[in-house]
């Protein structure tokens, strides 16, 4: 298991979490039929709280260093979080993902102002190669309407500003850290959006909720310790292969067509994230340290 973990860095890292995370959205979205989202947020929050503040209390001197940026990751993960599930729960799969892809344009424009660091053309490249295999995969169901769209543009934006939080406390605070804060700060965030329109869930439901929520810190686990290891616009390109793994969910669990854009669409995908590999821009950029998977707390 510490071999198998120990190779999961980098962009490998962002490739699995990608994944995992396809599975956290079809999970949401099979829950939102009878729960709402904002309830199936809160609990994910407190699962997240329930497996990280424990290792993280073990694992560390339980000291935080810069307590505001925590904050904030936290507010803009949460604000993303949201934004997403409720697409989730008004639209296709893949719909929302596309919405939620335009985080690695934010990042891409923002972080040489937010993080100092220049997107060089493999880079713009890669984005290019992304986002026009992502809108091949979903441009069968891409009849969205106006307000479901502008919640999932709004969440893209959040979640860049939330990848570049991660970014900037990478360089100075340990991963189990970063994945702790989040769920402490977003989960009494989230809870007076759940308690008006509390359903109590099935037996079902709770499986699926807690599911997406396993999937989701497995995801946040390996998206923390990729972004230590990756530039920032590099590594979220490389969360494109996930809507390869949200079109094959889509079809295979809620029946949404399988065509040949969403073939040409993956290897447009693919095509990007080997090109971040080839060119080398998925190297440890100077000053961030190596992350071994001892430091999360994982065994």
């Amino acid at each position: 298991m510490r071999r198998l973990l120990a190779g999961l860095t980098g962009l490998r890292a962002m490739v699995v979490s990608a994944f995992l995370f396809a599975a956290m959205a079809s999970l949401i979205k099979a829950a939102a039929k009878g729960v709402p989202t904002v309830e199936v947020v809160f609990v994910r929050n407190v699962v997240h709280a329930a497996l990280f503040v424990p290792i993280w209390w073990r694992t560390t001197d339980r000291t935080l260093g810069d307590k505001r940026l925590l904050v904030l990751r936290g507010v803009f993960g949460l604000l993303a979080l949201e934004s997403y599930a409720w697409t989730l729960g008004k639209m296709a799969l893949a719909d929302a993902w596309i919405l939620q892809s335009m985080n690695p344009v934010f990042v891409a424009l923002l972080a040489p102002v937010v993080l100092k660091e220049r997107s060089s053309g493999p880079v713009w490249a890669a984005l290019a190669l992304g986002l026009g295999g992502a809108m091949l995969v979903v441009r069968p169901g891409f009849a969205i309407e106006w307000w479901p769209g502008l919640v999932g543009v709004f969440g893209g934006f959040c979640a860049a500003l939330a990848y570049m939080t991660v970014r900037m406390l990478g360089r100075r605070e340990r991963p189990i850290t970063v994945v702790m804060a989040f769920p402490v700060v977003a989960g009494p965030l989230s809870l007076p959006f759940a308690l008006p329109v509390w359903v109590w869930p099935s037996a079902l439901e709770w499986a699926a909720i807690v599911a997406a929520a396993f999937c989701a810190a497995g995801g946040q686990m390996l998206l923390t310790i990729g972004l230590k290891g990756v530039r920032a616009a590099p590594a979220t390109v490389s969360t494109y292969a996930g809507f390869v793994f949200a079109a094959s969910i889509g079809w295979l669990w809620f029946a949404e067509p399988l065509l040949w854009t969403t073939l040409a669409g993956t290897v447009s995908i693919f095509l990007g994230v080997a090109l971040l590999g080839r060119k080398g821009v998925t190297a440890r950029p100077s000053g961030a340290p190596v992350v071994a998977p001892s430091e999360t707390g994982e065994t």
